[in-house]
């Protein structure tokens, strides 16, 4: 779809449901004068909402400059009092397009990069204000990827720590008659010792 220039809407629509699928309320509107698609992230008082550019090239092409109108995202983000915009193709082209998107502060995804975000989502869901940085970026920075799967990473390792810790308990349950308390300093020695013996990442004091 995001090289089928012919009909960009279905790429559009591709993107809006990528985006439902990441926990965000989607707005698939398309055509003349009006934004691709519009995201919400909500949070409360701290929701977000994000204007999004698809952009279609042919295959072995790249997104240059003179497909791409600033005017009218900014149009966009001020008509729909948007906190981000950002915009998604396959490859993009650099120099003057990266520029221009830095002055107007809109940020580039690849769709290769957005499928690895959402095959990490799918292990361990994100939630949507760590999915925040993906909109505060401004032109392109490729180290957005490996920010996220460095949250999904830790999101592991805290599922890895609980699971043991209620294994440590179950343990000690079935070795007293009579259930004890266990102080938080021998807890986290037996989450030492039983992490290393099964090769994990050391936990620490505050987790």
């Amino acid at each position: 779809a995001q090289f089928d220039t012919s009909n960009p809407s279905r790429y559009e629509s591709l993107l809006a449901d990528a985006f439902g699928l990441l926990g965000f309320e989607v707005d698939h509107l398309g055509g003349p004068g009006k934004p691709d698609v519009i995201l919400i992230g909500k949070l409360g008082s701290n929701s977000y909402t994000v204007v999004v550019e698809a952009k279609t090239c042919k295959k072995d092409n790249v997104v240059s400059l003179v497909q791409v109108n600033y005017g009218s995202i900014n149009d966009h983000k001020e008509e729909y009092t948007a906190d981000y915009a950002v915009m998604i193709a396959a490859k993009y082209a650099g120099g003057k397009l990266v520029d221009h998107a830095i002055k107007n502060r809109v940020g580039m995804i690849t769709t290769d990069t957005l499928i690895s975000i959402l095959r990490q989502h799918d292990q361990f869901p994100f939630s949507i204000d760590e999915l925040r940085c993906l909109f505060e970026i401004e032109g392109f920075d490729e180290s957005i990827k490996d920010k996220l799967f460095r949250i999904s990473a830790k999101h592991k390792h805290y599922l890895e720590l609980t699971t043991l810790i209620l294994n440590i308990f179950e343990e000690l349950q079935r070795q007293q008659d009579v259930s004890e308390s266990i102080s938080n300093n021998a807890l986290y020695l037996l989450l030492l010792d039983r992490a290393q013996k099964e090769q994990m990442l050391t936990p620490e004091r505050s987790q």
